[in-house]
């Protein structure tokens, strides 16, 4: 895509544009950087089709390219068509809608002649967003949110601080109406706007380098430090409840193996309140039995799981169980409600009871109404070993080939130094001890690679190495997290500048350790027992705020 073109200031008056684009190209040439940026061959305007207007060029002489993101492909393949060599290229309001950000951004400011512009527009959080948390209000494929602190830290994390200066970071708010409500579209500017400048590298860029010590293990290319990440804004508020304790509910829908290890619990709970009223929830199954060990004042039955649970999922849905239960409670109240399930797809229903105190297993505190809630870790689901394989189909790259279940790297493009080759795949990782295997296979000479890891979208990194990719074993490396990780991700990193060498990528082999986290179901809720019992001997109310 060549470009020329006299080199003039470009102007807003010759075409009609609606009343955004309009606000936004007066903006951007409202400051001599951008207007300098600006002036000369035809910028290139990138934009996503979803929001393209026929009428809405940026200038009367731009270079419109449309992308469908979070079409990965589909946009990194408008930027690769682009010559290099490039006066100035514009992303409006479009890297927030790309998965792979470090790797669109830093192909378009591959394409950027020395001296050349990189100006970026993304919708501001506070301003078209005026959320703290993804989902968007307005679009669904926004993906993050940003700020220009944000930005700015994507910016420095995708390309070397060595080859760029920032001539414009500022808020478009011009016209915004601040007055207005969450539930009103914004209107007036809302942008966030960026422009950078390409420059060549410092004689002194290889050298830089050499005066670190030097490490045995691979260091990430982030030049910044990752964001802290503040805990939740809540806490708890504790009281006095002097109240007397009359009436227990129990809950133990599980099936009869699940409800024989729960007979230390029943007999805790009724020798800690002997004159207490205590109704029991179980099976239907279990009815009979519950009833025989008169521990309880009264067994009322609710089938939550099939007997069988072989036999298939019940023919209710997940809310209409729930509503079930909710009728069967409805009009009574209890001091206190006991889930001694450990599993917590029955947590819903207890809170539906009326009741002061409510009291099951959370081991991630996902549960802020349980005002006695037990945070052991669950051993038949927390301390099980597993292993799996991480697809090369999870994976994103911007330079390879998805082939059926591998991706391949034949061509040899000239790689700058700690680039990524490829990343993926988000997905959760549970506590424990990990060994990874990556299924790399080298289809030329053997060469060796940088690796990183990290989490949520890139903000947290977690480790960082080296692998050797040779033909006779796969190379591995371990990892060990004591906290559930979200959205963990793996980064393949070319080690030097030049050619890559082809490879094949078949995914990333995965083997989690087996631990033992201290106690049995049998034990763990006997203990929560013991914990109702112990709290309630001095009762206290706990509100979450």
């Amino acid at each position: 895509m060549p470009l020329s073109g006299p080199p003039e200031s470009p102007t807003v008056e010759s075409e009609p544009l609606s009343a955004d684009t309009g606000r936004l190209a007066r903006f951007l040439l409202s400051h001599a950087a951008i207007e300098a940026a600006l002036r000369g061959p035809p910028i290139i305007d990138v934009r996503l089709k979803e929001a393209a207007d026929p009428a809405d060029p940026l200038f009367p002489d731009s270079i419109t390219a449309e992308i469908d993101a979070p079409d990965l492909p589909t946009a990194l393949a408008v930027i690769d068509g682009l010559d290099r060599e490039q006066a100035c290229i514009l992303l409006r309001n479009i890297i927030q809608c790309v998965p792979d950000y470090r790797g669109f951004l830093a192909s378009a400011f591959g394409k950027l002649a020395v001296g050349g512009f990189l100006i970026v527009t993304v919708p501001h959080q506070f301003l078209y967003e005026r959320k703290l948390q993804v989902p968007s209000r307005y679009q669904e494929s926004h993906l993050r949110f940003y700020t220009p602190g944000t930005l700015l830290a994507e910016i420095e994390e995708a390309l070397d601080p060595c080859r760029y200066r920032v001539r414009l970071l500022a808020d478009h708010d011009a016209d915004f109406d601040y007055a207005a409500s969450l539930q009103s579209v914004p209107t007036g500017g809302h942008e966030i706007v960026l422009c950078l400048e390409k420059i060549a590298a410092p004689p002194w860029r290889t050298a830089m380098e050499q005066d670190e010590s030097q490490s045995a293990v691979y260091s990430s290319a982030s030049p910044f430090l990752p964001p802290f990440e503040a805990e939740a804004n809540a806490y708890r508020v504790i009281a006095p409840d002097n109240r007397q304790i009359d009436r227990l509910i129990v809950l133990k829908l599980d099936h009869r193996g699940d409800f024989m290890m729960a007979m230390p619990a029943f007999r805790i709970l009724r020798h800690a309140f002997p004159a207490a009223g205590i109704t029991l929830v179980c099976g239907s199954w279990n009815r009979q039995e519950a009833e025989d060990l008169h521990l309880f004042d009264r067994v009322i039955a609710f089938d939550f799981f099939p007997e069988d649970a072989s036999a298939g999922p019940s023919v209710l849905s997940y809310e209409e169980l729930c509503d079930r239960f909710a009728e069967l409670v409805a009009g009574e109240s209890f001091d206190a409600a006991i889930d001694l399930r450990l599993y917590e797809d029955t947590r819903e229903l207890i809170k539906s009871i009326d009741a002061r105190h409510r009291a099951g297993f959370d081991p991630l505190d996902k549960f802020p109404w349980l005002t006695i809630p037990l945070n052991l870790l669950i051993p038949t689901r927390d301390g099980r070993a597993e292993q799996g394989v991480m697809l090369a189909t999870d994976f994103h790259t911007r330079i390879g080939e998805h082939h059926g279940f591998a991706m391949i790297f034949l061509r040899q493009p000239e790689m700058e130094e700690r680039r990524s080759v490829l990343d993926g795949p988000y997905l959760t990782l549970r506590p424990g001890h990990y060994e990874f295997e990556v299924l790399i296979e080298p289809l030329a000479q053997k060469f060796a690679m940088g690796y990183d890891l990290a989490a949520n979208d890139s903000r947290r990194m977690l480790g960082a190495g080296e692998i050797a990719a040779r033909r006779d074993r796969y190379p591995r490396f371990t990892f060990d997290t004591t906290e559930r990780i979200e959205k963990f991700e793996f980064r393949l990193m070319t080690r030097h500048a030049g050619l890559l060498p082809p490879f094949r990528f078949l995914g990333l082999r995965y083997r989690r350790s087996g631990v033992f986290v201290g106690v049995h179901q049998r034990e763990a809720m006997a203990l929560l027992a013991h914990l109702v019992a112990l709290r309630l001997e001095e009762p206290y109310t706990v509100a979450r705020l």
